[in-house]
């Protein structure tokens, strides 16, 4: 194979990246503009070629009647398929569908699973909810997910060094709650997570 057909192969890939990154930009300038029939028209495009992006921002039109009327289950569709696709952002929206039973039955346990795929991917609202999940009462007794201080603070001191303000005030405040051989391993496991993912 001659040289100038080796580079032709080598771009035809680069090409068509740039052409899914300067679509979805474009989309997304449309949304940021309010122009959201393109915006849906161009992310449409895109979920066709499978884009798991283009599907969770589609997925958010959708939860938010944003160019299109209001529809959580087609939603959930979009978010579903670009979180198992691993896009971090679908995977918290799909888990914040779960727990709020917006379209879909409330469940807390497919909710903790969402968002914790997603917080593992560094998505700071995603750990944030997952030391509610662990640490609210209200939410723990209603599903029988066993309330946890040491998950809870965590997930909000992980959620605390990424910048989330409540996340700190919660975190500080189950610390009275707990011992201090629970707050080092709670520290301890943040330490670890952390690592592990960043």
């Amino acid at each position: 194979m001659t040289n100038m057909k080796c580079l032709i192969l080598l771009c035809i890939p680069l090409i068509t990246f740039n052409s899914f990154a300067d679509e979805f930009s474009d989309a997304q300038d449309a949304y940021i503009n309010g122009d959201y029939i393109t915006a849906i028209r161009l992310y449409e495009k895109l979920v066709k070629q499978g884009n798991p992006k283009a599907q969770n921002e589609l997925g958010y039109m959708y939860k938010k009647g944003d160019g299109t009327p209001q529809d959580y289950k087609e939603a959930i569709k979009w978010f579903t398929k670009s979180a198992e696709q691993g896009d971090a952002y679908a995977q918290y929206n799909l888990g914040f569908m779960y727990d709020n039973g917006k379209g879909i039955p409330q469940d807390y346990r497919e909710a903790i699973k969402w968002y914790t795929k997603s917080a593992d991917q560094g998505h700071v609202n995603a750990q944030f909810n997952l030391g509610n999940m662990y640490g609210l009462d209200i939410l723990v007794r209603k599903e029988g997910v066993l309330q946890n201080h040491v998950k809870a603070h965590m997930f909000w001191n992980i959620a605390a060094a990424s910048g989330h303000q409540k996340a700190k005030k919660y975190r500080d405040k189950i610390e009275g709650m707990m011992t201090p051989n629970q707050i080092r391993k709670a520290q301890q496991l943040a330490r670890e997570r952390m690592e592990k993912y960043n």
